[in-house]
């Protein structure tokens, strides 16, 4: 879970959690928390959950859910799956600065965020592939730490 500190957003390790629902409540219990804490739960949550919320639009009259995919790099590069993590990535950027939570203690989080779902994507693979595709991701994550905003 993420929480909001005053030095900007935290993991549940580096902070108490935030009054936001937890990663099982749905859309019906959420409805009442205010646009930032749904962009703290739907970005600290599970990927098939952001997944799920992202393609149905929930709460799109406030979130931003426009991506360009993994910008200039390919999406899928060999063959691995790494546009769900670039969506969640987009998300993140859009919509903690539309929330003027955007800085650099909570870029690196969304950053960080970004290369934990490619890894995840790389640890269904056997030894060879997976090492492939964590070298790969490796190169993605240093080429966003390395962007400016």
């Amino acid at each position: 879970m993420l929480a909001v500190t005053a030095g900007g957003l935290a993991t549940a390790g580096e902070a108490a959690a935030v009054d936001a629902p937890s990663a099982a409540a749905d859309a019906t219990s959420v409805a009442a928390v205010s646009t930032r804490q749904k962009v703290l739960w739907l970005f600290g949550n599970t990927m098939s959950t952001f997944q799920k919320y992202r393609n149905a639009k929930t709460w799109g009259n406030v979130l931003d859910y426009s991506s360009d995919g993994c910008s200039w790099a390919p999406n899928k590069p060999s063959g691995f799956n790494f546009l769900p993590a670039c969506q969640r990535h987009d998300f993140g950027y859009r919509n903690f600065k539309k929330q003027h939570m955007f800085n650099k203690r909570n870029k690196k989080i969304i950053d960080n965020k970004l290369a934990h779902d490619m890894y995840s994507v790389c640890n269904k693979y056997g030894a060879a592939k997976r090492n492939t595709c964590k070298s790969i991701a490796g190169q993605y994550y240093v080429a966003v730490r390395g962007a400016g905003s």
